[in-house]
């Protein structure tokens, strides 16, 4: 009977360890790559956003880049570099070259270029995001992630960092037909 118990209870802990497993990779599945500055060198930085309403201990996860001529991704951002670090909810994580706008985690060798790709990825090795872009780099103009998706340059020198992207979306107001006339009825004599 205690044998039988005891398969109980690891099947249990199975269960529950299963869930929680579950839900960190829902909760990695809302970290997105949001902006990037590639120059100036010195001004350079990453920027993540949750748009969960949960935080996201990123404890294990790291960061890779690849040159657009490159054959395989190496290490940009080490999984030492995450250690404790959480992003809130619904806020943005920063990785940038010098200590700017309360940086989360702050990187002298920060190296980005023109034409390269970077991949975030989970505490399990699992890509959770990656962005790419071309040579044509504006000096001191960020890339910004559209709502669709896509990718833009920021309207602000210096980018958005640790701020919603300077995209600001103004509805195509739609025409309105002017009421059609109708004739107004004259009093016959």
């Amino acid at each position: 009977m205690a044998k039988q118990g005891g398969k109980i209870v690891v099947i249990l802990l199975l269960i529950v360890a299963g869930f929680f497993y579950t839900q960190k990779a829902r909760a990695g599945g809302n970290i997105l790559i949001n902006e990037v500055l590639v120059k100036p060198t010195d001004s350079r930085f990453i920027e993540f956003y949750n748009s969960s309403s949960s935080p996201v201990d990123l404890t294990g996860w790291y960061l890779q880049r690849k040159t657009q001529g490159g054959t395989s991704f190496g290490s940009l951002v080490s999984k030492t570099n995450f250690v404790g670090k959480i992003i809130s909810a619904n806020g943005y994580f920063l990785i940038s070259r010098l200590a700017m706008i309360s940086a989360d985690i702050v990187l002298s060798g920060l190296t980005l270029s023109e034409s390269n790709i970077i991949q975030l990825k989970d505490s399990g090795g699992e890509v959770v995001d990656a962005a790419e872009w071309g040579a044509a780099l504006e000096d001191g103009k960020s890339l910004e992630r559209e709502a669709s998706g896509g990718w833009r340059t920021s309207q602000h020198a210096g980018g958005t960092p640790r701020a919603a992207n300077s995209l600001v979306v103004i509805p195509t107001p739609t025409p309105i037909e002017p009421p059609s006339a109708t004739p107004t009825p004259t009093p016959t004599p």
